[in-house]
């Protein structure tokens, strides 16, 4: 079980590296292009004040569901 940050990256970094749909070959003579970096990842409590701010329409807007949206009963 992946149980912190550190942890998810050090799973996801090796897969944006390796997975094949990650890269392009350019025509002959040219280099191989990565098409994503690895993913930035952070975390917060179900109940940061930040999440409401999401709902205003210069950030996301009305349609963005907060965690206990998404899974009732998340974690505080």
């Amino acid at each position: 079980m992946i149980r912190n940050q550190e942890e998810i990256l050090s799973v996801m970094k090796p897969l944006m590296q390796s997975c094949p749909g990650n890269v392009v070959d350019l025509p002959a003579g040219q280099r191989t292009v990565t098409i994503f970096e690895t993913p930035l990842i952070g975390s917060a409590a179900a109940d940061d004040p930040i999440f409401p701010e999401y709902r205003r329409p210069e950030a996301i807007g009305p349609e963005w569901m907060s965690p206990e949206e998404w899974l009732p009963g998340a974690a505080r």
